[in-house]
């Protein structure tokens, strides 16, 4: 499921000097914009960008994914991602409104529920999705640079604020204690004499 409609610019960040090839660019934007849902058999977001890193990026493309991620982890999405996001999260609220609205009987809320969700501005609507968003694209590129480069994700989680870092930190740790170890080569042993 893709958030926000199907927010279409590919990486939620300005180009740099260093282009990624497109296979790396649409694992990025998959991996930022996708959520999996409980039991949802799917692609694996993150294991793909990290076998492209891995596989099939030379060293400049490694350094310009690793710019990409450190720059998104410290800021979030670019200007032109927020707006985007900021015009499918209009639609998205203009289209609840009059589904509430049609549907009002057979939702089975209760009035109370009913009355927050109507009462509810677009301009609120809007900051808590754009929020969620920045705060997902942060968490994923935090998550994706430590697993390729732990260094340099340290480096750009000590450039934030005390409080941003450790939350930062908390969630980049949950989630890269839950990924599946690669298994190692066993080591040939020399035969005994």
């Amino acid at each position: 499921m893709v958030i926000a409609g199907s927010v279409s610019l590919m990486s939620g960040c300005q180009k740099q000097s260093q282009d990624l090839p497109p296979q790396a660019e649409a694992a990025l934007h998959y991996y930022l914009n996708v959520e999996c849902l409980v039991g949802e058999k799917t692609r694996k977001p993150f294991s793909d960008l990290k076998e492209i890193f891995e596989k099939k990026l030379d060293a400049d493309e490694k350094q310009a994914l690793k710019g990409r991620l450190e720059k998104l982890l410290s800021a979030g999405p670019d200007k032109a991602t927020e707006a985007e996001i900021e015009r499918a999260t209009k639609e998205e609220f203009i289209q609840e409104q009059a589904f509430l609205k049609e549907n009002q009987s057979m939702l089975g809320l209760k009035q109370e529920d009913l009355k927050i969700l109507k009462n509810e501005t677009q301009r609120e609507y809007i900051d808590e999705n754009l929020q969620r968003v920045k705060r997902r694209y942060r968490e994923r590129a935090g998550i994706a640079l430590a697993a390729i480069d732990p260094k340099a994700a340290a480096d750009a989680l000590d450039r934030l604020d005390e409080k941003e870092r450790a939350e930062l930190e908390t969630v980049i740790q949950a989630a890269l204690s839950s990924q599946p170890r690669t298994p190692k080569r066993p080591v040939a042993r020399p035969l005994a004499p």
